[in-house]
């Protein structure tokens, strides 16, 4: 691949500070009651919606998160590194969206989700181009900015 590779450290970095956002928003989101007490929790639907559409619609017009903007880091197409289409901004969130499990308030959940973060962070630490499962799945590398990159002085390549 190339030098212009967002490494571990500083996508762990961004995931923990999105992390931080979406944890506020579901703090905000689970003041408010339950519609449909006993039926289903529309809390944890609302989380599901504001995560998806947060890092989707944040990908798509930014290209990052704001955890990721924060740290240099943009998202792009696997094939083209391009700015991902929509669909493959949804794809990611959607693909990452067992972060998020555990909200349900299951153990068996929760064990999964927390599995599945280790395999994703594993895969992400062993793989040449620092790819997540969330990232393969969606045909997307993370890079760093063109402002990152030369102010480490890195040659950039063609």
């Amino acid at each position: 691949m190339n030098h212009n590779l967002a490494g571990p450290l500083r996508r762990s970095m961004a995931f923990l500070l999105d992390g931080l956002l979406v944890l506020a928003i579901l703090w905000l989101v689970y003041l408010r009651p339950n519609v449909f007490p006993g039926l289903i929790d529309t809390r944890v639907l609302g989380v599901i919606i504001l995560f998806v559409g947060y890092e989707a619609l944040t990908l798509y017009y930014f290209g990052a998160t704001l955890g990721k903007l924060a740290l240099g880091i943009r998202i792009v197409d696997r094939t083209t590194f391009e700015r991902p289409s929509l669909l493959k901004c949804f794809i990611r969130p959607l693909a990452k969206l067992s972060f998020g499990i555990w909200i349900i308030n299951s153990v068996f959940f929760g064990f999964l989700a927390f599995a599945y973060t280790l395999v994703d962070f594993f895969r992400m630490l062993t793989d040449e181009d620092y790819q997540s499962v969330h990232d393969i799945v969606a045909g997307t590398f993370a890079l760093r900015s063109n402002q990152q990159v030369a102010e480490s002085g890195v040659r950039q390549e063609a």
